[in-house]
């Protein structure tokens, strides 16, 4: 017959008798301390990482290299400083062509291209502003931009952000891989000598910016953020129609 141990234990509190229960030797036997905080299953072997990574810091010692000792290296990247400056982007000189017929046009061109598409990445969702402005007001024909994407997958673009006689002015905003190189194309009436200069400015805001206006002046592109110094413009080499 299985023994039973018994709490031979009886109290009275406030005048109401308690049981007396029955508890078999199994049952009575208390996990140690040791048992209560051990983890169920076997640690995997990354599970040192943090043990190092902290001791070697609290010490003053070189956490890389303790890590390194445990099959751990730092994992590095391209950075940007900050994030992209205009360093990064190359801008064409405006070119300008002449067409004949019986009306007859100038064709003015403008592009940029990132030369450094890893901080034009790490900018993550951006807006970019391309224009072109003229020294002297013309007659606009047509105009209409392309951005293009690391992929080389290009957006046209219809609808300037602003046309006028002095110029005109195209945004198109999206990832880091986007808008990593385009072209703006102008056409004016070819009437008048060709004695006027052209100019590009390229804008590119990132991160929480918003654009908030651009105009075009004669010879200057004006472009509007709602923050500061995550942005930057520049122009590049003008055309010349002489």
């Amino acid at each position: 017959m299985k023994k039973t141990a018994f709490l031979g234990i009886k109290a009275t509190i406030l005048g109401l008798s308690l049981a007396v229960l029955p508890l078999t030797a199994a049952a009575a036997t208390m996990p140690s301390d040791e048992e209560k905080s051990s983890p169920t299953g076997e640690q995997p072997e990354s599970a040192g990482f943090h043990d190092v990574a902290t001791e070697t810091f609290n010490r003053g010692g070189d956490v890389n290299a303790a890590l390194a000792e445990i099959g751990y290296t730092e994992v590095t990247a391209p950075t940007a400083s900050p994030r992209s400056t205009g360093a990064d982007v190359n801008m064409g000189a405006v070119q300008v062509f002449t067409s004949g017929g019986p009306i007859g046009s100038y064709g003015i061109l403008a592009t940029y291209s990132w030369n450094d598409t890893n901080a034009k990445f790490f900018d993550g969702t951006s807006t970019d502003v391309m224009g072109i402005s003229l020294s002297d007001p013309r007659n606009v024909q047509s105009s209409s931009a392309s951005f293009c994407n690391t992929a080389n997958d290009c957006t046209g673009i219809t609808n300037p952000e602003t046309l006028n006689q002095n110029g005109v002015a195209y945004a198109n905003s999206g990832a880091g891989s986007d808008n990593v190189r385009a072209t703006v194309g102008l056409t004016i009436d070819r009437a008048g000598p060709c004695d006027f200069q052209a100019f590009s400015t390229y804008s590119h805001g990132w991160d929480e910016t918003v654009l908030t206006g651009v105009g075009i002046g004669r010879g200057s592109v004006s472009v509007s953020w709602n923050t500061s110094g995550q942005n930057f413009a520049i122009a590049g080499g003008p055309g010349n129609c002489a």
